[in-house]
This record gives C-alpha cells, sequence and structure tokens, in this order.
C-alpha cells in the first residue's frame, strides 16, 4: 500500500518493536486504544513468513501497522513480529516513507534485558536535547535497526530505553515508556487509567505462559521417559 503523508504537518514519530518483557508492544497497544490511532497502512516484507493478519475482537490486526493519533498529532510505526535478519530492508522501506513526511522528532521504544524487577528508564540522544529526571545511557551496544536510526537521522533520534524483565509480561516497563512520552508532551494519555487494565490482562497473560510452560515441560518429559517394565 502506498502511504501519503503529504497531510501530516510538524508530527512525532513513534516506533515499536518487539522487545523485551513485551514491554514496547504494550506500550504501543495502550496508545492505539487509549488515543483512539487510525490505521493508515502497512507494511510488508519480501519474505512471506512476515506477512500474515490474526483477529482481535473481530477486526484483523497486521504485524506491521502504521498508525495516526490525530488527538497527540504523531504517527506510531507498530511492528509485532521479530525482524531479526530483516533490519536494513525494513529500515529503507521506513526511509522512504520519512524522506516524505515533516515530522519533529523520532521517538524508539526499546526494552533493555533484565534478570529482576527493578524498574528504571534511560535515554540517549546525539542532540543535546536533555530529558530531565532521566538517566542518560552512558554505556551501552545498540544493535540492528535502532542503530540506523542513530545513522541516518542522529539530530531527531531519541531512543528511550526501560529496563524489562525478561521472565515475564513486564506492564509496569511499559509504563516508564508511556510515562516518558507524556511528561515529553509526545502523548496525552493518562498512564494511570491503564494500570487496573494492565494487571487484569498481566494476570490473563502470565496463566498463558504458565500453562505453556507446563504443557512443554511435560511434553519433554514425555519425550525423555525411558520407562522399564
Amino acid at each position: 500500500m502506498f502511504l501519503d503523508f503529504s497531510s501530516y504537518k510538524n508530527v512525532n514519530i513513534i516506533f515499536s518493536f518487539p522487545s523485551f518483557g513485551f514491554s514496547t508492544n504494550l506500550a504501543s497497544q495502550f496508545l492505539i486504544e487509549k488515543n483512539n490511532c487510525e490505521s493508515i497502512g502497512h507494511i510488508f516484507l519480501e519474505d512471506s513468513k512476515f506477512n500474515f493478519m490474526t483477529i482481535h475482537k473481530g477486526k484483523p490486526v497486521w504485524p506491521f501497522t502504521v498508525y495516526y493519533s490525530k488527538k497527540d498529532n504523531f504517527l506510531l510505526f507498530n511492528c509485532l513480529i521479530n525482524i531479526s535478519g530483516k533490519e536494513v530492508e525494513v529500515f529503507n522501506k521506513i526511509k522512504k516513507l520519512l524522506d516524505n513526511i515533516d515530522f519533529k522528532n523520532i521517538y524508539l521504544l526499546e526494552g533493555i534485558a533484565s534478570d529482576n524487577d527493578k524498574h528504571n528508564i534511560y535515554y540517549y540522544t546525539l542532540s543535546n536535547k536533555k530529558i530531565k529526571n532521566i538517566n542518560f545511557l552512558e554505556e551501552a551496544v545498540i544493535l540492528g535497526i535502532s542503530s540506523l536510526f542513530f545513522s541516518f537521522y542522529p539530530e531527531k533520534t531519541i531512543g528511550l530505553f526501560s529496563l524489562s524483565n525478561i521472565s515475564k509480561v513486564d506492564f509496569e516497563s511499559s509504563f516508564y515508556l508511556l510515562k516518558v512520552l507524556k511528561d515529553l508532551k509526545v502523548v496525552s494519555l493518562n498512564v494511570d487509567s491503564v494500570k487496573d487494565e494492565a494487571l487484569f490482562l498481566k494476570k490473563y497473560m502470565d496463566s498463558i505462559i504458565k500453562k505453556h510452560s507446563v504443557a512443554k515441560s511435560l511434553k519433554e518429559k514425555d519425550e525423555n521417559a525411558n520407562y522399564i517394565g
């Protein structure tokens, strides 16, 4: 689909790719639902395994969708699939779009792997922009598609990195990302308003993960069993 961005002026750009603890996916989903974001198009890759459609609440959900929030004037590029090995192809498609958009800043939502429940958030930018009450990322290795944004849009790219627990669905980490976007006036979402809903969803998702882990454990036990008698 050809995406025409000529009508969007001075917008902010938010990128959300799969991350540890599902923190970025959760943050973007709350933005989509609570800001009444409109789906304006999709990005497809040459590899067919990346192109599919799922159904949620009777509506189609595509693996890589571009949303627009009229309320806060931002474009959200929401990717639900692992693009490992396809980073350059994805970036080149995105760059063709960005080069035709009148935008202010690019915000990259990231989850940093953590093995405990300690939460914190960091930011990184090559510009002189300072963000209050957030730690500047001093030591790290930025990989994949994020590094390409810093390379091609050094003055406009801002990375937001939230510690995310690698062993569970980390809703709290997603709130840190949302709060920073709110403090920067990129979004107007009331972060506290989604916490009760998030806790309910967390219990549901944790139960699914637990059932999956038990089923996998039983399957492995059955496959590795050596019975005598």
